[in-house]
């Protein structure tokens, strides 16, 4: 089964909204013998997961499920995988973080409806880096 194979160390920064990795961080899809796994590097930065504030009652940005936002982030800004793959690694690996099942269903339906725009933000983000 796909796992997270370390602790996830963060700091927060200035804004009081973001977060940087303090080490490496990693993700194996598949057991840990499958050799394949996603590295999100040191110092890279999350706003972990993306809830509007006025459900932080019920699913404030970190929860269980907060190494998937953190993964999850990563996967959009990397641009390795097609959109609906990065949400898919985002549900399995909620999946073996033993989140709840309504919100891991409500986390991952939210991506599928309203992730589209910031995938292809980051899209743009990479193709100018790219280019320039």
């Amino acid at each position: 089964m796909s796992s997270f194979t370390s602790e996830l160390k963060l700091k927060p920064l200035p804004d009081d909204i973001r977060w940087e990795l303090l080490e490496e961080f990693e993700y194996y899809l598949g057991d840990t013998e499958s050799g394949i796994s996603i590295k999100i590097p040191k110092g890279f930065v999350t706003d972990l997961c993306s809830v509007p504030k006025c459900l932080w009652f019920v699913l404030p940005p970190w929860g269980r499920y907060g190494k998937a936002s953190v993964l999850h982030d990563f996967l959009y800004r990397d641009q390795t995988f097609a959109r609906i793959l990065c949400d898919a690694m985002f549900f399995e690996s909620m999946t073996a973080l033993n989140v709840t099942p309504w919100k891991k269903w409500f986390l991952y339906i939210s991506v599928r409806l309203l992730g589209k725009a910031s995938y292809e933000r980051w899209t743009r983000v990479k193709e100018t880096n790219q280019s320039g």
